[in-house]
């Protein structure tokens, strides 16, 4: 450590064991500083720090407040689903297929939501984000529900198409103007789709109508039944044959129709019905009054047959034959006398 003379101002290193000196140069008295061995030199000494001002600190912590807020609401806040839009209420799904709900969400931009998907009954439907697969025959409810509690709900209705179809006969002989009932069965047996396309492939020998087969013609046809969704049919073979002379008019008839040749008009009969049994016999019911009578047949070299009614008194009606008319179940009975008339099938035994 220097030392300065402050009569001449020489200077000189100080004498750290001696507590004054005196100038070399003009003899002054120097007092000299004592250094402790412990002092820091000032150099090295910590300068005091300056204390920052509280208003701006206040400032950047608001600031830094706000910041945070708005980077929350804006980027990190949930915004919850508040409608969900499907565009069906209900669908039918075919076993085994698989179909996908649509819909809409809104607000569109939702985020941190989502939807949970349940069946009420998964042994028909199961469902997973949305598709759904028919497993079972039956329905059922789907629904879709945010976390937010926001529900909705599509019903599901699973078909089960046949996968073979089974006629009770395949083979069927009737007679000319005649009808017989085919009836269909389904595999599997809980099919629930059974709506059937029913077709004749010579409706000029026989016509069908959802399993009623009518005689129009001599001839052979096939019947075809064919599910209307499944890819499955089957067939009946159906021959027509003329009928034999006591099957042509064996039955229950009613007249609903007369034609008297001397007036040229036909006149509508009511209460008039004839009942011809296969044993020969026969009854006539006109209103209140019945008449018993007998018939027999005659064939003809043309291959027809014409009829012989006799009544109790002795009285016969000759030359009468019967001619089916539009395979409506109807006949006309013509007397040797010109008179016509035309019968309704009510039951006939075949």
């Amino acid at each position: 450590m220097k030392v300065f003379c402050p009569s001449c101002g020489a200077s000189f290193e100080a004498d750290g064991s001696k507590s004054i000196m005196y100038c070399g140069e003009c003899g002054t008295q120097i007092p000299v500083p004592v250094t402790s061995p412990y002092s820091i030199p000032s150099s090295q000494q910590e300068k005091p720090k300056k204390k920052k001002s509280g208003l701006l600190y206040g400032l950047l912590v608001i600031l830094a407040v706000a910041l945070g807020i708005g980077v929350y609401y804006i980027f990190l806040s949930p915004v919850y689903i508040t409608d969900i839009s499907m565009t069906k209420s209900s669908e039918t799904v075919i076993l085994g297929d698989e179909y996908t709900v649509h819909y809409t969400l809104f607000p569109a931009d939702y985020r941190f939501d989502s939807l949970t998907w349940t069946s009420d009954d998964e042994t028909v439907a199961t469902v997973s984000d949305g598709v759904i697969k028919a497993v079972g025959g039956g329905s059922c409810t789907v629904t879709a529900e945010s976390k937010n509690g926001v529900r909705q709900s599509i019903r599901i209705a699973v078909e089960i198409l046949p996968e073979k179809l089974i006629l009770s006969q395949t083979d069927i002989e009737i007679n000319v103007g005649s009808t017989a009932t085919v009836s269909v069965s389904f595999k599997p047996e809980n099919t629930t789709d059974k709506h059937c396309i029913w077709e004749s492939d010579n409706k000029q020998v026989a016509t069908v109508k959802d399993g009623i087969i009518t005689a129009v013609s001599e001839g052979s046809c096939v019947i075809t039944v064919t599910s209307e969704k499944g890819d499955c049919s089957a067939e009946c073979r159906v021959k027509v044959k003329k009928p034999s002379p006591d099957e042509a008019v064996t039955g229950t008839w009613n007249a609903y129709m007369n034609y008297n040749p001397a007036t040229d008009r036909w006149t509508r009969q009511t209460d008039n019905t004839l009942i011809i049994n296969s044993d020969g016999t026969a009854a006539e019911y006109i209103g209140e009054k019945s008449y018993d009578f007998t018939w027999k047949y005659v064939e003809t070299v043309d291959g027809n047959y014409t009829y012989t009614f006799t009544f109790n008194d002795g009285s016969t009606l000759d030359g009468c034959y019967f001619t089916y008319g539009d395979a409506k179940g109807t006949f006309a009975l013509y007397t040797g006398q010109g008179i016509i008339i035309a019968f309704e099938s009510a039951t006939i035994t075949i």
